[in-house]
């Protein structure tokens, strides 16, 4: 009989090939979820590719879409940014009103308006956009962007 009553389990962090407590911690989800109404596996750490992570772990370990991966980043921005229904990675085109200098030893783009750098462009080994920093006249840094592995943004400094 199911009680009123949510459960959560405490996973500081975890990746698709964690075991040990992460295993017992999804076992032990799985087999309560006969006396509970909902129960969450909170994670407390960022990363970036807790989107595709997720995912790949729900499956591996068939955890049933009952039980919510909730992560405390997500939870305080009050938002979903590592659940993007459409899969699409995060793809960084070029504006044409800009100039690029791309830097190959770090696989990344330098963003020029006027000959004045104005975003970095950081990229992973898929060519998907990690982050972007913005900046004004004398190369002072005012912003970054991060983004997750499935094209959402994840977070603003």
């Amino acid at each position: 009989m199911k009680k009123s009553r949510n459960l959560f389990y405490l996973a500081n962090s975890f990746s698709e090939d964690s075991g040990g407590r992460t295993q017992a911690t999804f076992t032990r989800a799985k087999m309560l979820l006969d006396v509970s109404e909902e129960s969450f596996i909170l994670t407390f750490n960022f990363k970036r590719d807790y989107g595709k992570i997720y995912d790949t772990v729900r499956e591996k370990r068939d955890i049933p879409s009952t039980i919510t991966f909730l992560n405390m980043y997500e939870f305080f921005a009050e938002e979903k940014i590592y659940s993007n229904k459409t899969n699409q990675k995060a793809v960084y085109i070029k504006n044409p009103e800009y100039s690029y200098e791309y830097i190959t030893s770090k696989n990344a783009y330098k963003v020029y308006s006027n000959n004045i750098q104005i975003c970095y462009v950081q990229l992973d080994e898929e060519e998907t956009c990690v982050y972007k920093d913005f900046f004004i006249s004398e190369k002072r840094k005012i912003r970054r962007e991060t983004y997750g592995s499935l094209s959402n943004n994840v977070g603003k400094e």
